[in-house]
């Protein structure tokens, strides 16, 4: 019942996914379904939906990734879809929520995102979320045909 029309259309939609990797192929209803079902078989990967509680309004996704088993360091994705409820903190709760998750009950010592450099709103909301800045990995994504670096961020669980 997740993946609708609406989730579909925020993965196609240039400006949504702008900073996506799913923006590299056309995302339909099939392809998300099979991403959500392989997603939730996978047991390192930890894929949630957001909604606003009150409306049931399922307005984007987070997942977690345990990208690194022995060492205990997960990825973190997110998109907030709905654009009425984008730069609303929806986001930082979300980040902060999965955080907390993947240090309490996946015992994560070490959770990381990146972003690439134009994503400014993508790097606020995880240094809002507690997360400082790693590094900078220079000219590693092509974005509208020009390189650009990767911001690398993460949080230790202490």
């Amino acid at each position: 019942r997740d993946v609708s029309s609406r989730y579909v259309m925020w993965l196609n939609s240039k400006k949504k996914n702008q900073f996506l990797e799913s923006r590299l192929s056309k995302q339909t209803i099939l392809s998300c379904k099979k991403f959500v079902k392989n997603s939730l078989k996978n047991n390192n990967s930890y894929l949630f939906g957001i909604y606003l509680k009150k409306l049931n309004i399922h307005i984007g996704n987070i997942k977690l990734f345990v990208s690194h088993k022995k060492e205990k360091i997960g990825d973190i994705g997110i998109i907030i879809g709905e654009k009425k409820y984008q730069g609303k903190g929806y986001g930082v709760e979300s980040i902060k929520r999965i955080t907390s998750f993947g240090f309490k009950k996946i015992k994560l010592k070490r959770i990381q995102a990146g972003f690439y450099e134009p994503n400014k709103l993508g790097l606020k909301i995880f240094l809002k979320s507690g997360y400082t800045i790693d590094g900078i990995l220079k000219s590693y994504y092509i974005y509208k045909n020009k390189r650009v670096s990767r911001i690398l961020t993460s949080i230790l669980n202490k």
